[in-house]
């Protein structure tokens, strides 16, 4: 069978140039940027892509030997038959792009995070992929990280028994990085849906700016029972660290998620006394990005959904916009679903 044919939509950082900068980061399993990924990827080919700005559009090409290049989004999807677009662009454009690659008749559709600014456009955005039978897959990698999935495989079976408490300690922005975070705390609460939370930004000058840029506190409360505590303090803070309490035991995830420990009741009942066990580290560690690259093509051949899907990609956003309202009022408690579907995270320049 002939490759899949992959389009990339944005030239910049995550789709080509971010493996530069992080090649020394011992937390960052390579390749990082969807471009690199899909070149590992024998069955796909990269074979077009769309970036309005020529220096990066030349830089792209020449980096990555992609010769069908186009100004516009509107060109490539005009002029290309596509079964996967990765669409890299600001999140500004980002429900514009993923609306026409609907239309286009793209078959998986791997948008960067935070998907959309307002609820009402990852609605929008969320109707046109239902509408022309796209799949909808979104950034938030820590989904395919080879330790998390252990971790979420070790939660399933039960090693920790119920999950009660989840709480992170992260360096990021409310929405960009805190995508990831938000993520991540559904994923350990097995994607239960969200009850009410509580939310505090701790910058008065976060109610007035519209720039998402500042980090945030949030206690949720899922509706399975489980409580989740997310510190998000900024991105000037070096800390991203997890700790996932069962009633059996616990798994801690430290140091920017290159160290992993589990504790479990020696004897199995909820009498006995935690001890620390080896954590069974995965066999192979592909990257997270290789990780997605892998997973969009499985949805291209059968029926399944992405493993972050378009649902999950709005259900990071509605907590990043709940946590803001909440602060708001007052940091008064704000029910799910967030009826709000106009509040914008930043307003168009």
């Amino acid at each position: 069978m002939a490759p899949y044919r992959v389009g990339v939509i944005g030239c910049g950082r995550i789709s080509s140039t971010i493996d530069d900068e992080v090649q020394d980061n011992a937390s960052v399993i390579l390749p990082f940027a969807h471009t690199a990924a899909y070149m590992e990827e024998p069955r796909v080919r990269v074979v077009a892509a769309a970036e309005p700005v020529r220096d990066k559009r030349e830089a792209y090409s020449r980096r990555w030997g992609v010769e069908r290049m186009y100004e516009s989004h509107e060109g490539l999807l005009s002029h290309e038959q596509l079964d996967i677009v990765s669409v890299c662009t600001r999140a500004e454009e980002r429900p514009e792009v993923v609306i026409a690659c609907a239309e286009a008749g793209v078959k998986v559709i791997f948008a960067e995070k935070p998907l959309a600014w307002s609820l009402g456009e990852a609605e929008a955005m969320l109707a046109a992929c239902r509408g022309h039978g796209a799949k909808l897959g979104v950034g938030c990698l820590r989904r395919w990280h080879p330790f998390y999935r252990r971790s979420k495989e070790l939660i399933d079976d039960g090693a920790i028994g119920k999950v009660l408490q989840i709480t992170g300690y992260c360096g990021s922005s409310l929405s960009h990085d805190g995508s990831h975070w938000a993520d991540l705390m559904r994923y350990f609460a097995g994607d239960a849906p969200v009850e009410w939370l509580v939310g505090e930004i701790g910058n008065q000058a976060a109610l007035t700016d519209d720039w998402d840029r500042y980090g945030g506190n949030a206690y949720v409360a899922f509706r399975n029972g489980v409580r989740g505590y997310l510190r998000m303090m900024g991105t000037g803070a070096a800390v991203q660290e997890w700790d996932i309490i069962g009633e059996l035991g616990r798994i801690r995830a430290l140091d920017g998620g290159r160290e992993f420990e589990l504790w479990r009741r020696a004897g199995g009942g909820k009498a006995d006394r935690p001890v620390r066990e080896a954590f069974p580290r995965p066999q192979r560690l592909p990257s997270p990005t290789a990780g997605a690259v892998a997973d969009l093509v499985a949805c291209v051949e059968s029926d399944k959904e992405p493993e972050c899907n378009g649902e999950d990609g709005y259900a990071a956003l509605e907590i990043a916009l709940a946590m803001r309202e909440s602060f708001r009022r007052g940091n008064t408690r704000i029910d799910f679903p967030f009826a709000d579907k106009e509040t914008r995270l930043i307003t168009p320049t």
